[in-house]
């Protein structure tokens, strides 16, 4: 994991007087589990399951979601990439979620 990610979220974190919160502590994308089902209306929905619990703890949110963020253009889960989420992604997210 590149540490400036975990930097820059726990600042934020920090910022915002935020609450520790459970934390997953290992949310790479081989730890979230997706499930799709087709509705009888031709739908699909999707349900998420996070997987591998055994490192977490209370922690600042933003650990969880720089992890999300790290392993977002991985091809595999220990390679490096060239590039990190712009910051124009990680606000469309983070809209999305605070919904």
């Amino acid at each position: 994991m590149d540490f400036r990610i975990i930097h820059y979220f726990a600042k934020a974190q920090h910022e915002m007087k935020a609450p520790l919160v459970f934390s997953h502590m290992d949310f790479h994308r081989l730890n979230r589990l997706v499930r799709e089902t087709t509705l009888p209306n031709g739908e699909i929905e999707k349900e998420f399951y996070f997987v591998d619990l055994d490192s977490s703890l209370y922690s600042y949110r933003g650990y969880d979601l720089a992890a999300f963020f790290d392993s977002l253009y991985q091809i595999e889960p220990y390679f490096r990439r060239d590039h990190f989420v712009s910051d124009d992604i990680i606000l469309k997210f983070l809209k999305v979620m605070m919904k």
